[in-house]
């Protein structure tokens, strides 16, 4: 039937399968980057398996084609959470204002605060203060509790 051929089409596959492929992530040296946008003129290296008698590359980023994706490189896992935390608490301090200023000085955006979010209602109720759960409590919406 349709199986004539079929053999060598699953070899053929395999052996594709298996051939080892380049990283496309480029790694940096953050302190290269020095708060900047990233330029043309990035010190980028390679890293990952590669095929027989090719080395990891480095250089400038211009001297990459194709789709790669930057990564920073940090020394230690302390470095690498200590870097994220502080990448979250910019974005979060930006996201709190709606004209990009520091946290510091941007007011909390109003509906933040629990008191201000009204409780979820289930689908069919639709102002019932007091919710009976799947698991036999009761929750008064007003008051925002558990009732014993």
């Amino acid at each position: 039937m349709a199986r004539i051929g079929l053999k060598a089409r699953l070899s053929k596959l395999e052996k594709q399968r298996r051939k080892p492929s380049p990283n496309r992530v480029l790694h940096y040296n953050p302190a290269d980057l020095a708060g900047g946008p990233v330029s043309a003129d990035l010190p980028v290296r390679v890293v990952g398996y590669w095929r027989a008698g090719e080395n990891p590359a480095s250089g400038p980023l211009r001297a990459f084609a194709g789709r790669f994706a930057l990564m920073p490189d940090f020394g230690s896992a302390a470095e690498w959470e200590a870097a994220a935390e502080r990448q979250q608490k910019e974005l979060l301090a930006t996201a709190r204002s709606r004209t990009n200023e520091p946290a510091t000085e941007a007011p909390d955006i109003v509906g933040t605060i629990a008191e201000d979010v009204p409780a979820p209602t289930r689908k069919g109720e639709k102002g019932a203060r007091f919710v009976e759960l799947a698991d036999g409590r009761t929750f008064d919406r007003t008051t925002g509790e558990f009732v014993e």
